[in-house]
């Protein structure tokens, strides 16, 4: 209690030193409030994953690409994750909100991609391939170049929410990328390939 009120009262000089104000209102967060974050953080991305695997499924009749689908945004996610322990950034609604943002990302990324080597016919799987990747390329760049601004603009306006929401989501794009191009890619085109031989 001792350490509680000092801190308080350090915390409240050095508010005064820079802000002048009549009453200040000071409210603590237990660790109650992390532990309910990450709950509903494990139930959304596992809903969030089974949803997008049936999605799939019903999208390409095949388990294959279901079961794809469900290890990029889990491997996001785990990367944004270590990256926010590394960075000391709390789980809160600001970065749940930008790990949910990460599975629509990786979705949108890894649909362009299977539509493009397992239902397209023209020039060859891996070509197919190649071109998704020069489209996703710039769609990654778009996404992780705005976040990282966003980050940016929160670092020097000290926005911590701001922060938070760039700096989740630009890792996680920079991951997702990673994982849809360098994992998904040659898993999708080794199942296509197995295909093909199994129909001659």
């Amino acid at each position: 209690a001792d350490a509680r009120s000092q801190y308080r009262e350090a915390l409240l000089q050095a508010v005064n030193g820079v802000v002048k104000a009549d009453s200040v209102l000071v409210r603590e967060v237990g660790s109650s409030l992390s532990v309910f974050f990450f709950s509903k953080l494990q139930n959304v991305v596992i809903l969030s994953l089974i949803l997008l695997a049936i999605i799939v499924f019903v999208m390409f009749r095949s388990i294959g690409p279901a079961l794809a689908v469900m290890i990029g945004p889990l491997v996001d996610i785990i990367l944004a994750a270590g990256a926010m322990s590394l960075l000391q950034i709390p789980l809160n609604l600001a970065s749940v909100a930008a790990m949910l943002m990460l599975l629509g990302f990786s979705l949108d990324s890894y649909t362009m991609l299977t539509v493009r080597i397992l239902k397209r016919v023209e020039d060859t799987p891996a070509a197919r391939a190649f071109e998704a990747t020069k489209t996703a390329f710039l769609m990654n760049a778009a996404q992780v170049t705005g976040f990282g601004v966003l980050a940016a603009v929160a670092i020097v306006l000290q926005v911590p929410t701001y922060y938070q929401i760039g700096v989740v989501a630009t890792i996680g794009g920079l991951a997702d990328f990673m994982t849809t191009w360098f994992g998904n890619a040659p898993l999708l085109l080794w199942m296509n390939e197995r295909k093909s031989r199994k129909n001659k």
